[in-house]
């Protein structure tokens, strides 16, 4: 929705810039009801240590430029100017106004990509997460809780046993899928898709599939909070029930290990994460 809204922010400005009369007073309310949403959105995340951090300052910039802005635009309405100086002062305004009220869309944009703790499976954007783990803590996306951090030994084993399947790997849903393709730049299948219950494959088709060299090694969970919201162990149960009864468990110390514990910047989702998985080895058992 962001380039819509932006087109549209966009043409109010320049059509409430060519206001005259008492019309012209939409102009600098508009910025003064912007500046004050703005201002009550970003205030919870100034954070501790006040003008010792960058987010205090991103704070004054709106507050202040808005402020002087929005006087600067009342200034060249309500009192009586040369045309040149005018123009110069409500072309220095706009401008003023527009810096002011783009820093903090800005910063909240740049969250996504070089915020401390930013999650690659729901990216969300806050300038809280440029903030230190310790604080803010309560004003993080509440999906970052449900990002998966692959085990170490994974991968390795994976790869070290590959033979030309063209998926390293299968899980349930892409919560799993997509940090092991972030990580190895690999083949990845999330049999449910996103959510987990897109049926995008049956068991006979899992079992060509396997018949035919592409896949090995499925990663099976226990339903989590997001499997049962959206009842995706019900979809997936056909194609469970089929790995455990054709496929083989590995052994969890060749290819997790000990868990690592959980941290501010790298929590654990709750239920079905990699900590509870089983891996199955699907090649040495019959495929019928």
């Amino acid at each position: 929705m962001a380039p819509p809204l932006a087109a549209l922010a966009g043409i109010a400005v320049v059509h409430l810039r060519a206001r005259a009369g008492r019309a012209a007073w939409l102009l600098p309310l508009a910025f003064a009801a912007t500046a004050a949403w703005q201002v009550y959105i970003e205030a919870p995340y100034i954070g501790p240590g006040s003008a010792e951090n960058w987010r205090f300052w991103l704070f004054v910039l709106l507050l202040g430029g808005s402020l002087l802005a929005v006087l600067g635009l009342a200034a060249t309405i309500g009192f009586r100017w040369d045309g040149t100086v005018r123009h110069l002062l409500r072309r220095s305004a706009i401008t003023l106004a527009l810096l002011a009220l783009l820093a903090t869309p800005t910063a909240w944009a740049l969250s996504t990509v070089i915020g401390q703790g930013n999650n690659v499976s729901a990216p969300a954007a806050t300038i809280a997460l440029f903030a230190p783990a310790t604080e803010l803590t309560d004003l993080r996306p509440r999906f970052g809780a449900m990002r998966e951090v692959p085990p170490a030994k994974l991968l390795p084993f994976l790869e070290a046993h590959r033979q030309d399947e063209t998926y390293l790997l299968a899980t349930a849903n892409s919560w799993l899928a997509a940090p092991l393709i972030i990580t190895s730049g690999q083949a990845v299948m999330a049999m449910g898709g996103f959510t987990g219950r897109n049926p995008i494959l049956t068991p006979e088709e899992l079992a060509d599939l396997v018949g035919k060299n592409q896949l090995r090694y499925v990663l099976l969970t226990e339903p989590d909070l997001i499997d049962r919201a959206f009842n995706a162990q019900i979809v997936q149960a056909p194609l469970a029930d089929w790995v455990r009864t054709h496929g083989k468990p590995v052994d969890p110390a060749e290819w997790r290990g000990p868990v690592e514990p959980a941290t501010p910047t790298t929590p654990r989702r709750r239920g079905g994460g990699f900590a509870q998985a089983q891996l199955y080895d699907l090649r040495p058992a019959p495929i019928s």
